[in-house]
């Protein structure tokens, strides 16, 4: 795991400053590499490649990199890992020449010369971004693994490109500005993260999941580009399998277990030590059962366990540690531990993000640091087999909600919102669902969010709506992206509402908001996050099953409970699912109450040059004044305001910015 940056630019190629550029642009992601660093430019100066390195696989000099293929002809940095690669060596035999190492990286390049590097992507199983230079063919190719996984940032000029593994390296470079994107910033306030291909910074954008980018270098810059899929998930679900009579499912759960025996065993190899974080949940607990029975040793397992029981699952984190006999630490996130790590918040998001369970991530792997340098996690399971409650409710509240006559939809909304705000409402409606929706979370928000999906005009829209936890109208001058206009993934598949769901979340908030929060507070650890229920084989097994094979008698996540049984007993498992998150709401009004005064002030949001100062001031005063379901989004404005002070971003009003 490391981190990756470079750039194809003509005015810096005579000027001999480009090494001492792209040196910057790479110390700045230390905390990603912390073991090694290295730099190198081409022959002609356009094509600059910068690396720092988190030893994992070949902890010897003969895995440094920029790495160089035998004959010259590649030159790649690459930030991931390969987990079949000992199958690609074997297979590659005799073309590969002798090797110097063992690392995944030197593998790869002999697949290049072997195969080519688009041939060759197709065959690797596992997380990367990467950035290879052809001198035969004078071109970079620039890929991101099938799910998302690792992050891969590009700003393009009309003959220049400049690349990296956070913004923050970008802003090193002098063709990237520190200019606001309202477009991503309107974006990030509705869903808590920006999604693909949309970033914060005006200009700069991510590599989608799935996708390897073709950049020609002529003797001017950049020359022609050409982006592909190689891996696409929308035409993976769009040949789902159908609820047949003749599906057999016990096959298909010993075909699921065999699948997630191998996924995890791959993720077990590696020179340095390896753990797993274990939540007390049903996808980490099967993660940590098949690494247990997998591994000749203990497992390493770390879990952070909160002072408030209602968000607390150290105990039976601890209880399923015991039965699979690991070697366990719990570590507790206190209000004080909280207002510790603020202030790096900004630091470690590299892009806003505003997702509450970001700092717990952080310290559990700080924690885990400390004994492994790699950790398993069970991310992925929701959103590939229905674990999250939404994909038992939003059917029900779009069924009723267009029963309704057309007429009285957006007026009806209008009362549930206003109605979300009065007093005793929200403690009321905690008691009544508490079975469905956990003491922990608000019942405010929720009616908030479901007066939008009886407003919205179309299913597509109504999810969109759902989906928008902080603001669905964000308190910003510009109106935003008539984002209500985009096709999405949900309407693009002709399926069930639950696979058009499930679609939709495993192409962006999966990437965009769980892997990249893992990502980024992993890497700020300089630990290695591993997930083993996202090995794309696993994703396609999901993609061929019926719905009914997922979500049961109202049972969500059904065969991974039942994997799950084979090695803990069900009672342990069966509570209700709370998910990691934190107490954010008490958090913001006592604790951390001055820190939200103090940014969203209102001279420093006139400032930004984005809000309306006006609209942010009276949602700041509601919440504090104890107005429910507020939390989220006053969390995303005052995580917004902290990263735009730290990096001293602001945004053009300009009225090419407007929709």
């Amino acid at each position: 795991m490391c981190g990756l940056v470079g750039f194809i630019d003509p005015e810096l190629a005579g000027s001999g400053s480009g090494p001492e550029i792209v040196r910057r642009m790479s110390d700045c992601l230390v905390h990603r590499g912390p073991d090694d660093e290295g730099v190198w430019k081409s022959p002609s100066g356009l094509v600059h490649l910068g690396f720092r390195r988190l030893a994992i696989q070949d902890l010897s000099a003969a895995g440094h990199q920029p790495m160089v293929s035998s004959s010259g002809r590649y030159t790649i940095c690459f930030n991931g890992e390969i987990y079949n690669f000992r199958e690609l060596r074997s297979e590659l035999g005799d073309r590969a020449g002798p090797f110097r190492g063992h690392s995944d990286t030197e593998v790869m390049l002999a697949a290049f010369e072997a195969w080519g590097v688009e041939p060759t992507v197709r065959r690797l199983q596992g997380m990367f971004a990467f950035a290879v230079f052809d001198a035969v063919e004078s071109c970079v190719w620039l890929a991101r693994d099938r799910l998302g996984i690792k992050p891969l940032y590009v700003a393009k000029g009309p003959d220049w490109v400049v690349f990296g593994s956070e913004l923050r390296a970008l802003l090193r470079h002098p063709r990237v500005t520190a200019t606001g994107s309202v477009d991503g910033a309107f974006r990030y306030l509705r869903s808590l993260y920006v999604p693909a291909p949309h970033s914060i910074i005006d200009g700069v954008e991510k590599v989608r999941p799935g996708r390897l980018v073709r950049l020609g270098v002529g003797d001017t810059g950049v020359g022609d580009q050409r982006e592909t899929s190689y891996w696409d998930l929308t035409s993976i679900a769009a040949g789902r399998g159908d609820a047949a009579d003749s599906f057999d499912e016990h096959a298909a759960l010993d075909e699921l277990h065999e699948l997630l025996r191998s996924a995890v065993g791959s993720r077990l190899v590696a020179d340095v030590p390896v753990g797993a974080l274990l939540s007390g949940g049903i996808d980490s607990t099967l993660i940590v059962a098949l690494a247990a029975e997998l591994s000749d040793r203990p497992i390493r397992t770390f879990t952070v366990a909160f002072d408030d029981p209602d968000f607390d699952e150290g105990p039976a984190a601890a209880a399923i540690a015991d039965v699979l006999g690991t070697d366990h630490t719990e570590v507790t996130l206190s209000p004080e531990r909280v207002g510790e790590l603020i202030p790096e918040a900004a630091q470690l998001s590299d892009e806003p993000m505003a997702n509450p369970s970001l700092l717990p991530t952080l310290l559990v792997s700080r924690v885990a640091r400390r004994d492994v340098t790699v950790a398993l996690s069970g991310d992925g399971g929701d959103e590939l087999f229905g674990g999250y409650n939404r994909y038992r409710l939003f059917p029900g509240l779009l069924r009723r909600g267009r029963l309704l006559p057309h007429r009285i939809r957006r007026p009806l909304g209008t009362a549930l919102d206003t109605l979300a705000g009065a007093p005793g409402v929200d403690t009321v409606g905690r008691l009544a669902l508490r079975g469905y929706i956990g003491s922990q979370h608000s019942f405010a928000a929720r009616l908030r969010r479901a007066a939008a999906v009886i407003s919205a005009g179309t299913p597509g829209a109504a999810y969109r709506e759902f989906m928008s936890v902080a603001h669905t109208d964000p308190p910003i001058l510009a109106t935003g992206p008539r984002i209500e206009r985009e096709r999405q993934p949900f309407d693009a598949l002709d399926a069930p509402l639950l696979d058009r769901m499930l679609l939709q979340d495993q192409l962006e908030y999966l990437p965009d908001d769980l892997l990249a929060k893992v990502d980024r507070a992993s890497m700020w650890a300089s630990l290695e996050a591993r997930v083993p229920l996202l090995d794309h084989r696993v994703v396609e097994f999901s993609w061929r099953v019926p719905g009914h094979f997922k979500i049961r008698d109202g049972v969500s996540k059904w065969p991974l409970r039942r994997l799950a049984d084979r090695y803990v007993d069900p009672k342990i498992l069966d509570r209700p699912k709370m998910g990691f998150t934190v107490p954010l709401e008490r958090w913001l009004r006592d604790d951390l109450r001055e820190w939200v005064g103090d940014l969203l002030e209102p001279e420093s949001l006139k400032r930004r040059g984005l809000y309306d100062v006006d609209r942010v001031i009276r949602a700041r005063d509601r919440f504090l004044s104890g107005e429910p379901g507020l939390e989220l989004g006053i969390w995303s404005l005052v995580l917004l305001e902290d990263w735009c002070r730290s990096r001293g971003v602001t945004f053009d009003q300009a009225p090419s910015a407007r929709t």
